[in-house]
Parts: C-alpha cells; sequence; structure tokens
C-alpha cells in the first residue's frame, strides 16, 4: 500500500527589474503570478483550469513571500505584495491592467503650460500618487484593520537620493574610509502591512522608485517625526537600513544605482523558515534579459579601430546600468554548496565525537576542559567584536578609548559564561552564550529533522499497520518543525530588541563600572517572555 506524496510549497521570491517605461509589461507579468496564486478563483477559465491541473499534478502550492523591485519592478512589487498580503481578490487584482492604461495618458500627466519652474515634465504627486492611492484604497475598501487577516511578505523596494547619506568606516589600520551612499531600500514586512498606514507608505514607495529624472519630480522621504509632520507624510524610518535613519531625503528612480535588486532578495531568502518542505525559486523579471548572443559581444577590438566619441560617450551613460547577475547567482551557489558541506559535516560527526569520547575517557585527560575554555574564549571576542563594529558603524570611526572600552565589554561579556565545564547543565544560572548559538542550534536541528522528512517521504510497500506507523511519524516530525520553527521565531524577535538595545546603549559614553550586559532588559528573570509579550 502506497501512500500519495505530500503536498510541497513552491516558494516564489519575485525580483523585478528596472525599465518604468515597461511598467505596463512588468504589470502584466506581474497579474500572470498572481492568477497562478489564486488559480482556484478561476476554475471555469482556460487560466484557471491549467495551472490547476499543472499544480495538482505537481503536488505543489505557490506561496509568494519575498518581493524585490527597482523603479517599474518597484511599482509593481508593491502592489503585489499588498495584494498577497491582504489576499485581495483576482478580479480586483487583474484591473492594474486599465489602471496602468489610464495612468500611462501623457494628457492626464502633463502638467499644465502656465505652471512656472516646473519641476518636472509630468506630475509625479499630483497625478501618478494620487493614482496610486486611490487602486490601494479601492482594493482595501471595507476591509477590518484591526483583526483582518495577513499573510507573510516581505518586500523590498529600491530609490536613489539626490543628495547621498554619508557613511564611514575605518579599515585594520584606523584610516578612514569615507563615502557616500545613494542606493536606498525601504522594506515593508506582515507586521506593517496591518496598519492602514501602509496605503499611503506604499503608494509614495511606489511612486519614488519610478521617479524617472526630469520626467518625474522627485520625492521626499522623511526619516523622522518633525519632517514627517511638516511634510504631510509618513515616516520611514522604520522601514529603512540603520545607517540611512533620520536622514530626509529627496530620493528619484532607484534603477539609477540598483537595476537588478537580487541581492536584496538573497539576503531575505537565506532568514526565510519553514514548517514544511519546501522548493525555493527566485523569479527573475526582467523586461530586456539579454543583449543577444554572446558572440556578437565577445570580439576584440583592435588598435586600428577606436571607438568614435559618440559610442564613448554611451558607455558612461550605459555601463552603471549594465551590472549583471552573474556575482547573485554565484552566490546562490555558495549557499548551496555551504548547506551540502555542512550536511556532509554532520552526517561524518558521529564517527569523529565516537573517538573523541575514547579519549576523553582516558584518566587524567584534559581534553574537555581545554577544548571548552577555546570557546568560551573565541565566543567572548566574538561578541565584543559584533559590538565594537556596530559601535563603529554608528560613529564611523573608533574613540580613542575603544581599546579600554573593549576589555570592559570582554570582561563582563566573560563573566555571564559558566566558568568550566563542570559548570554547564546545572543550577539557576541564566544562558550567557548570546543568540547565534540558539540560531546555529534550531538550523541544525532543522536540518536533521529536515533529512528524516525526506528519508520518510520515499517509503515504499507499507502495510496498513507499517502505513499508520509512519503518519503518526511524520505527524511527529512535523510538530517538531513547528516548534523549532516557533522558537526560532522568538529568537529572531531577541535579537531585534537587542540590537535596539545595544543601539541606544553604544550611543552614548558608557559610565565606568556599569555593566551593559547587567542592564540587558532580557537578563532578569522572566524578561524575555515580558519583551515577546510585547514584541
Amino acid at each position: 500500500m502506497s501512500q500519495t506524496p505530500a503536498v510541497r510549497e513552491l516558494r516564489i521570491a519575485p525580483v523585478m527589474t528596472g525599465g518604468t517605461s515597461l511598467a505596463v509589461w512588468m504589470g502584466g507579468v506581474t497579474a500572470e503570478l498572481y492568477s497562478l496564486l489564486r488559480h482556484s478563483e478561476a476554475q471555469n477559465s482556460e487560466v484557471g483550469i491549467l495551472y490547476g491541473k499543472l499544480l495538482d499534478v505537481t503536488r505543489t502550492r505557490p506561496v509568494v513571500d519575498v518581493i524585490t523591485g527597482t523603479s517599474a519592478g518597484g511599482l509593481n512589487g508593491c502592489l503585489l505584495a499588498l495584494a498577497v498580503c491582504l489576499d485581495v481578490p483576482n478580479s480586483d487584482f487583474e484591473r492594474i491592467r486599465d489602471t496602468w492604461m489610464d495612468t500611462a495618458d501623457l494628457k492626464d500627466l502633463l502638467r499644465g503650460s502656465d505652471e512656472r519652474n516646473p519641476q518636472s515634465l509630468l506630475n509625479g504627486d499630483g497625478r501618478f500618487l494620487a493614482a496610486m492611492q486611490k487602486l490601494l484604497g479601492d482594493w482595501t475598501a471595507g476591509r477590518d484593520w484591526e483583526h483582518g487577516k495577513t499573510e507573510d511578505v516581505d518586500l523590498v523596494t529600491t530609490y536613489t537620493c539626490v543628495r547621498p547619506v554619508p557613511q564611514g568606516r575605518v579599515d585594520d589600520f584606523d584610516e578612514d574610509l569615507n563615502e557616500v551612499v545613494y542606493a536606498g531600500t525601504l522594506n515593508f514586512t506582515e507586521e506593517h502591512f496591518k496598519d492602514r498606514a501602509i496605503l499611503q507608505k506604499l503608494a509614495i514607495a511606489a511612486r519614488t522608485s519610478s521617479s524617472i529624472p526630469g520626467v518625474f519630480e522627485p520625492s521626499f522621504l522623511p526619516s523622522n517625526l518633525e519632517d514627517a509632520v511638516k511634510s504631510g507624510r509618513p515616516d520611514f524610518s522604520p522601514h529603512q537600513p540603520p545607517h540611512a535613519r533620520g536622514s530626509s531625503r529627496w530620493a528619484v528612480d532607484g534603477g539609477l544605482v540598483v537595476n537588478l535588486p537580487l541581492s536584496e532578495a538573497l539576503d531575505r531568502i537565506f532568514n526565510r523558515s519553514a514548517d514544511s518542505q519546501v522548493r525555493r525559486v527566485a523569479l527573475y523579471v526582467c523586461p530586456t534579459p539579454s543583449e543577444g548572443p554572446l558572440g556578437n559581444l565577445d570580439k576584440r577590438d583592435t588598435y586600428e579601430s577606436p571607438p568614435p566619441i559618440v559610442k564613448s560617450l554611451a558607455a558612461v551613460v550605459a555601463s552603471p546600468r549594465a551590472e549583471g547577475i552573474a556575482g547573485d547567482v554565484d552566490t546562490i551557489r555558495q549557499h548551496g554548496d555551504a548547506v551540502v558541506r555542512q550536511r556532509a559535516m554532520r552526517r561524518s560527526m558521529g564517527s569523529f565525537i565516537g573517538a573523541l569520547n575514547s579519549d576523553l575517557l582516558l584518566p587524567g585527560s584534559q581534553g574537555a576542559t581545554s577544548m571548552f575554555d577555546v570557546f568560551r574564549d573565541r565566543r567572548t571576542d566574538a561578541s565584543v567584536g559584533h559590538l565594537l563594529g556596530r559601535l563603529r558603524l554608528q560613529r564611523g570611526r573608533p574613540d580613542p578609548t575603544d581599546s579600554e572600552l573593549r576589555e570592559r565589554l570582554r570582561q563582563y561579556r566573560w563573566n555571564l559564561m559558566a566558568p568550566g565545564i563542570g559548570s554547564l547543565g546545572g543550577g539557576g544560572r541564566s544562558w550567557g552564550w548570546g543568540i547565534a548559538p540558539v540560531e546555529e542550534a534550531g538550523s541544525t536541528a532543522l536540518g536533521l529533522i529536515n533529512r528524516a522528512l525526506d528519508l520518510a517521504a520515499y517509503q515504499r510497500g507499507l502495510n496498513e499497520t507499517e502505513v499508520a506507523k509512519h503518519a503518526a511519524w511524520m505527524s511527529k516530525l512535523l510538530a517538531m518543525k513547528l516548534e523549532v520553527h516557533s522558537q526560532l521565531t522568538d529568537v529572531k524577535k531577541i535579537r531585534k530588541l537587542d540590537e535596539i538595545y545595544w543601539v541606544d546603549v553604544l550611543s552614548r559614553p558608557l559610565p565606568g563600572g556599569v555593566d551593559p550586559y547587567a542592564q540587558w532588559p532580557f537578563a532578569a528573570p522572566g524578561g524575555i517572555d515580558e519583551a515577546l509579550a510585547e514584541a
């Protein structure tokens, strides 16, 4: 007796490139992808029937959980993210085709001829932004924002600062590495979609990401409460990376600097969790994916034929926007190779531990104690180094007192951990090893559970009794996986709260004799439970 194969999630991460002039084309791709997700709503149509049969045959359930977009891709990414997260009916989403045809009408977008000193050819805030807000408002009319259901989605859009954000670092010789950053990102997660304010934020994010310089006027992004009040726009600082928070900026088309937001997607894909077996796909959506056969481009230049001035000038314009995705594809491969190596290492650990145990049990062996001391020392240095690296990023360069601060932090951090291997696992001592080991332990547990699920899925020729036992074991494994993911979700929240705490602590001088680890909000009994309840 054989079992029906389990349904596997197909997790799709659309990566939408730039090309605002092709926003309508990308809108069609986005609508088609959403039709796949909502195929059950169109069971009477040819498309719905086709997608339904394909998904049934492959035992697949499609999910979109990570979306990145720039320029036209940012615009369509905002629409797709809102639809996925708030469960917008496919019949409503399909109307974006009509919306783009109406919105793209030049006679409506053009500024009036009597306007003095116009900032741009087309009216971005007055026309484009208004159309976006109306569309999103129509989709969510009648929604219960307090109790409405949301789906997990992680959206990133890009923009380009008109005036860059300064960012300073130092090298290992304490030399300044000062630079300016033009590229910016806005990140929206499921929690943000539970507030009605997301409608205005997404409309502004879409308008900003697709604002071609000269065609649309720059868009203002407040990054503090004061500027938000003055401009009548929401504060975007919670959606920006740490180095950009607090610095409001005028911004234009994200495709000027980041035209292929694949690396932004990879950062989020690698951090996603799953409570079942999944297949992950990064969907690269590009209106112009190829320049033609490489043979046409691989011809050698000759000394006798120098390029004319027009071609030289064209290269200046085209080269910054011609970055490829080869490096990001290599990153994906490296991640996959690392997973394979990690699995192989775990499989080989059994024999290693057996051999190690035989040595550790010898009379007078100090192997375990030595290994523990090394680990404690390395763990302390890694933790303090991470904090000081964060401090340098905030200040741009190290403070003259950093050496003293390092020693103080190191001593405080060292005291948190068990003093010796004999002290492990006993008494009421609090956990002192930090967040990273817990995350690694969870990753290891998930790897083992996934291997067990893979093996269980290939069981064939079972009788009825064996099928029942097999089903019970599968249920236990899935329950264990859910529990590990639940714990890792809490760990992720703790890491975020930990980040907030240390950013605050390191933003001002640390008084002598004050142990910041002792003041850590989770150190008190019940502190973690209270923090998680409020998070």
